[in-house]
This record gives C-alpha cells, sequence and structure tokens, in this order.
C-alpha cells in the first residue's frame, strides 16, 4: 500500500466504530434532493460508476438538475475515487 493509503487506514483506526455506525445510521436517510435545483455555483461533478452510496442514476440527477453543472464519470470505480483516482480529482 502506498503512503497514503497506509496514513488513511491509521486515521479510520482512531475512529470510535460506533460513533463511525451511528453517523452512518443518522445520515443514511437524510434526503436534500429539494435543494439541489438552488444550487447556483459551477459545480462539477465527480461521479464513481460503482459507488456502493450514489448510484450513477442519482449523480446523473445531480447533473442534469444542477444548472450548468459538469459530470466526470470514473467507469470501475467505488466511492473512493479520491485516493484511487487523485490526480483525476484535482
Amino acid at each position: 500500500d502506498s503512503p497514503r493509503t497506509r496514513w488513511e487506514r491509521e486515521q479510520w483506526d482512531r475512529c470510535d466504530v460506533e460513533a463511525l455506525a451511528a453517523l452512518a445510521d443518522a445520515t443514511a436517510n437524510v434526503d436534500v434532493a429539494h435543494y439541489v435545483p438552488q444550487v447556483r455555483v459551477p459545480t462539477l461533478i465527480l461521479a464513481p460508476a460503482r459507488s456502493p452510496l450514489t448510484s450513477l442514476a442519482e449523480q446523473w440527477l445531480l447533473r442534469t438538475t444542477i444548472p450548468d453543472a459538469q459530470i466526470e464519470i470514473f467507469e470501475g470505480r467505488d466511492h473512493d475515487i479520491y485516493n484511487e483516482e487523485r490526480d483525476r480529482c484535482t
């Protein structure tokens, strides 16, 4: 593993597992869809095609709902694109 990946795992290992689970449970059903049409800033959607958290269809919905938004699809990638495709995300 790369030094960055090792560092990231170390940070996650320092977190309280029960607190992370509670946070995941608390936010799983939060729906902010009604705010999306109000976004009025330049928006680039970084869309991992195989994210277990957000479907590609949901990411396309963002693209078509936010005025002038653009989308960059990461084919074959899971949610952790920032580590897997750092150069494309910057």
